[in-house]
């Protein structure tokens, strides 16, 4: 599980910025995307190994069985004009 932090930028502000800036904005939020994810998937390894050493039963989800469940909802979500972005959220995901 990780926690998305969304960049944000008006496209005003980005049509602003020279090329040579965008490439290096573009190229500081790949690179933090990166991070945040692995430090993520620390923080949650990190967690789990606590909660196992206390004794907790950890339960992981089948994640094909969850997928072949919701493929209606991924269905009707794909046909919107969000498709082309969920499709790589999903792919990302699974």
């Amino acid at each position: 599980m990780f926690q998305m932090t969304p960049f944000l930028m008006s496209k005003r502000s980005w049509e602003r910025l020279s090329e040579a800036d965008r490439k290096a904005v573009q190229e500081a939020a790949t690179e933090a995307t990166a991070m945040q994810r692995r430090m993520s998937q620390e923080a949650d390894d990190k967690l789990l190994a606590d909660l196992k050493g206390k004794g907790v039963q950890i339960t992981t989800v089948d994640k094909n069985a969850f997928a072949k469940a919701t493929e209606k909802v991924d269905d009707k979500w794909l046909a919107t004009p969000m498709g082309p972005y969920l499709k790589k959220v999903i792919a990302a995901t699974r």
